[in-house]
């Protein structure tokens, strides 16, 4: 009895296996829906999404393009909610998903660009994590959070933002690149081996993406006007990321990609 017992436990553990690595179709098959979801709502990427009114009005969809919507108008009546897509931006699939945007985009590249591209999607990931974040929303918050990104230094983030994996350890960002004119966001990196052995490996369970910070308060002895105006029209927006990603269903051609 204890014998079928464990086989029956083998086999349930081996079949939830095989779903978690499923295998995607090749990228280069990959649709606009099927790019998409894997940016937006995959393994490799979630997204969180805060809301502080009822207003009617669709929240934009632009690929998670952050290139200067803060100085964008800021009076058109829009939900106001923000959504934060965060994106392990060293997995492969999430790298091909963004080339896969482009070439299936109106302005496709051409074969020389196509070739540079597709040889980035598909480079297999240094000594880093890369964990981007993107936003978008309502432009008035857009207009709130831009100068958060933006004020950020590494050394501001070092204790509030970091990967976790189920048993408690942590990696601290060690570099941070805030969103530049491009359509992949804020950059946290994280070393990607810790006293030698890989930060993460397929037997643990979960791994979280933790951020927060908040700009401190200029000091009134030395601000000028035109820097309070700012400050009192741009209202300091704090940022907190909690996200967790199941580990199992990161693995993608037999790899663990992250």
């Amino acid at each position: 009895m204890n014998r079928a017992i464990i086989m029956i436990a083998i086999a349930m553990l081996l079949s939830v296996a095989a779903l978690a690595q499923k295998q995607i179709k090749p990228w280069k098959e990959w649709n606009k829906k099927d790019a998409e979801k894997i940016l937006n709502d995959s393994a490799w990427s979630h997204s969180q999404t805060e809301s502080n009114s009822s207003q009617s009005s669709d929240v934009p969809s632009n690929f998670g393009d952050t290139r200067g919507r803060e100085d964008s108008q800021r009076n058109v009546p829009t939900n106001s909610s923000l959504t934060f897509h965060v994106r392990f931006f060293t997995a492969r699939p999430v790298r091909q998903a963004y080339v896969r945007m482009l070439e299936l985009g109106d302005n496709a590249p051409d074969s020389s660009a196509r070739e540079k591209m597709e040889a980035w999607a598909n480079l297999a990931a240094d000594n880093r994590i890369i964990v981007t974040v993107a936003y978008e929303g309502d432009q008035r918050i857009v207009g709130r959070i831009a100068p958060t990104f933006r004020a950020a230094k590494v050394e501001d983030l070092k204790e509030s933002v970091y990967l976790e994996r189920n048993d408690g350890k942590r990696v601290q960002v060690a570099e941070y690149t805030p969103p530049a004119k491009d359509v992949f966001g804020a950059r946290f990196t994280f070393p990607r081996t810790v006293n030698g052995q890989p930060f993460l490996t397929p037997d643990a369970t979960t791994i979280r993406f933790h951020a927060e910070y908040e700009p401190k308060v200029l000091d009134a002895a030395v601000v000028t006007s035109r820097q309070a105006n700012a400050s009192r029209s741009s209202d300091t927006y704090k940022l907190k990321l909690d996200l967790k990603f199941k580990v199992a269903e990161m693995i993608y051609n037999g790899d663990l990609e992250y």
